[in-house]
Order: C-alpha cells, then sequence, then structure tokens
C-alpha cells in the first residue's frame, strides 16, 4: 500500500506514511533537525562490526522467509561478536 502512494509522486502526510509503515517514526514540526542529529551520534556511539552487520542483515535478508532470516540475523551477529573481540571499539571521544 505504502508503494502506492509513492507511484503518482503526490505528497504523503508523514503520520500516513508511518501509519502503513514506511517510515519508522515522525517528529513534530521544526524537530527533524535535532532528532536527525541525535540519531546520528547514536549511531556513531554505537559498535562499528554490529552496525556493519545490521546494515548487511538489512541488505541481504528482505526477500528471505522469516526462518531464513533469522538465521542469517544470527550469523552476521555471531561474526560482528567475533570480530568485536578481536578488535574492541575504541571508547568514544570526549567532547571538548
Amino acid at each position: 500500500a505504502a508503494r502506492m502512494l509513492l507511484i503518482p509522486g503526490e505528497r504523503v502526510r508523514a503520520d500516513e506514511l508511518a501509519r502503513l509503515g514506511a517510515v519508522e517514526r515522525t517528529v513534530p514540526d521544526g524537530e527533524a533537525l535535532g532528532a536527525a542529529r541525535a540519531l546520528a551520534a547514536s549511531v556513531a556511539a554505537g559498535d562499528p562490526a554490529l552496525l556493519e552487520a545490521g546494515v548487511r542483515l538489512l541488505r541481504d535478508s528482505g526477500h528471505l522467509d522469516r526462518t531464513s532470516a533469522l538465521g542469517v540475523e544470527n550469523g552476521y551477529w555471531w561474526q560482528a561478536a567475533s570480530a568485536a573481540h578481536r578488535e574492541p571499539t575504541p571508547p568514544a571521544a570526549s567532547p571538548s
């Protein structure tokens, strides 16, 4: 259903896209930049190996059934955990 809203090129309200599952979340008018910066800071503070595993999982499992996708997820998380033990994440830089 969400795809059909986007094809004609018409404007669609954010709350409608959220209802359809086409966007993860919405923020009040005027707060998008702050919310984007907070999300970026959260991603940047995370473990790079886990972030990479999450991105690969999203890329590689969208076409799979639930059981197969869970198997792929399990493999990626094990790889990320192994990498994290070999290459520890450096501590976050302190604000200056």
